[in-house]
């Protein structure tokens, strides 16, 4: 780590504006978009150094970052989902849909049972994200478990 009085020093003197803190990096990425992870060359490095002051509660902190590693050398976007009520979920799943096809229609339907019904029974319910199903990478709850 750099010594405190040198880092000090180095603003004062406007040698340097800004401290590459994971706060400001992840702030930085936001606002530049994937172009700045590919300048860099290294979405992984980048993505490491973003969550060391982060624990896994505060992982939200990355929404809309450009950090997830794609197999084709790019940067995915880390989006936050919005968490829907586990009673609607299970009456949906009991009705012999999938969890994941039934949050997606939770949140879609904006956490309405019956709309959320209507819609995965239409023929292109599938489409979660313009590509079908298997176009989600990952899912991961937002409490970090």
């Amino acid at each position: 780590p750099l010594d405190p009085k040198v880092r000090a020093a180095l603003l004062e003197s406007g040698a340097c504006r800004n401290v590459a803190t994971p706060a400001y990096m992840r702030t930085l990425l936001r606002i530049r978009g994937a172009d700045a992870v590919a300048k860099v060359g290294s979405t992984a490095f980048l993505l490491d150094y973003c969550i060391s002051d982060l624990s896994p509660k505060q992982y939200g902190e990355l929404n809309g970052c450009p950090l997830v590693p794609t197999a084709d050398g790019g940067a995915g976007v880390f989006r936050v989902i919005s968490p829907v009520d586990g009673g609607s979920l299970n009456r949906l799943s009991d009705m012999g849909f999938t969890r994941l096809r039934s949050a997606h229609a939770l949140r879609r339907c904006r956490g309405d049972e019956g709309a959320a019904v209507s819609y995965l029974a239409e023929p292109n319910a599938d489409d979660v994200l313009g590509g079908g199903m298997d176009s989600i990478i990952f899912l991961a709850r937002g409490d970090g478990r």
